[in-house]
């Protein structure tokens, strides 16, 4: 706490200074104090100052500033506890989902041939095993999420340029027409050579958490290699 006293310059008239105010004998008011005795003033006393020596006088009053108190240095705020962010703890639990890789069938299957090889302009139907849903319960940062990941799409990577998207795959049924081709996810090479086809499943994940939830993609990859191949027919008496 400090009080900053008039200097002696300022006796025996209005104090120049602003802040300063001629005490009118009203000891009434606290910002002022008169001195314990009038008669007989005393510095020790009239205001909480720590240099009365200094503090100038009219007549038997003693003339100090209100008692001030230094500021107290600036406290910033503390800032709000930041919310927990659910949204991206459960978002990148849904985008480490393990989801299985998808498994490949061609047809025809050309494991049935002595070859183990398909011929060049023969239809070829691609598809994969169902894999259902997935789904699973875990745990990050004590808030529990719950996982359901669904396939979207597979695409296939043809190793020759080519790769296609399909939205549904049928299986090549039994007994089919060797030049029928598949009605929604097939394909056909030009050239021969050994190719190795790659599958990408995209997978749908919703998450639950604390009354949010959202949706991710995660994707799963495999390989498929296909010998393609050249025939030709001899014909022999």
């Amino acid at each position: 706490m400090t009080v900053t006293a008039g200097t002696t310059s300022e006796v025996g008239g209005a104090p120049a200074d602003t802040d300063w105010t001629t005490h009118n004998g009203d000891i009434t008011d606290t910002n002022w104090q008169a001195p314990t005795d009038p008669t007989t003033p005393t510095r020790t006393t009239p205001c909480n100052t720590t240099d009365l020596a200094t503090a100038p006088r009219i007549g038997l009053w003693t003339l100090c500033r209100p008692t001030t108190t230094d500021p107290e240095p600036a406290t910033p705020d503390t800032p709000p506890e930041q919310a927990i962010p659910v949204n991206a703890i459960a978002a990148s639990a849904a985008a480490s989902l393990h989801v299985p890789p998808p498994t490949i069938h061609i047809g025809p299957n050309p494991a049935n041939n002595q070859w183990n090889a398909l011929a060049v302009g023969l239809p070829i139907w691609l598809w994969t095993t169902d894999p259902g849903e997935v789904n699973e319960q875990v745990s990050r940062e004590g808030i529990n999420i719950t996982l359901s990941a669904t396939l979207a799409t597979m695409s296939f990577d043809m190793s020759d340029g080519t790769t296609i998207t399909c939205q549904s795959m049928t299986p090549r049924p039994p007994r089919t027409d060797p030049m029928m081709k598949s009605p929604d996810c097939g394909y056909t090479y030009k050239r021969p050579g050994v190719y190795e086809i790659r599958a990408t499943g995209t997978w749908h994940v919703t998450w639950q958490a604390l009354g949010y939830s959202g949706q991710e993609q995660v994707a799963a990859t495999s390989n498929h290699p296909l010998d393609i191949r050249e025939f030709s027919t001899v014909v022999t008496a």
